[in-house]
């Protein structure tokens, strides 16, 4: 079932309770954001503040909108993410880790090429993720006829 735009006669003012939880879980994000001192915490509360407007886009008749900014926020977390998991690693400039012919391992002092491949494969996968819930989105367009999900339901 999909969630119906609020009722202005329910609620706290005129205003659905649900987009008041919402509009809570939004302002809870954003302050933790600010105050939390941990760093992917905080990028955690981004998020959540992401999800949150999303969510408030869905409830408020934009589907459009909900979509472009769930995408946009997952992006957004999954980059911030791995920029932290980066840095903590340390950014050491070293020489190459290239290991000298008739050597077992590279030379002391050589920089590490693990984080740097997993945080540039953990970048494209990402963005393939994200790449395919666009292309779906626009193929489910193209075949249906409309991004209204309330019309979607009434098509046989």
């Amino acid at each position: 079932m999909l969630l119906q735009a609020p009722a202005l006669s329910d609620g706290i003012g005129g205003v659905g309770v649900h987009v008041v939880a919402l509009g809570l879980l939004i302002l809870a994000g954003a302050v933790m954001a600010v105050v939390l001192r941990a760093r992917l915490a905080a990028v955690v509360a981004l998020g959540l503040t992401g999800l949150g407007i999303a969510l408030l886009f869905a409830l408020l008749s934009a589907p459009d909108l909900a979509m472009t900014q769930i995408m946009v926020e997952s992006l957004t977390v999954i980059l911030l993410a791995l920029l932290l998991i980066f840095a903590a690693g340390g950014v050491v400039r070293g020489r190459a880790p290239l290991v000298v012919a008739g050597e077992l391992a590279p030379p002391s002092g050589a920089a590490d090429p693990v984080p740097q491949a997993l945080i540039l494969t953990a970048i494209v996968i990402g963005f393939a993720v994200i790449s395919f819930a666009a292309v779906l989105a626009r193929r489910v367009f193209e075949v249906v006829g409309t991004d209204d999900p309330e019309a979607m339901e009434a098509e046989p």
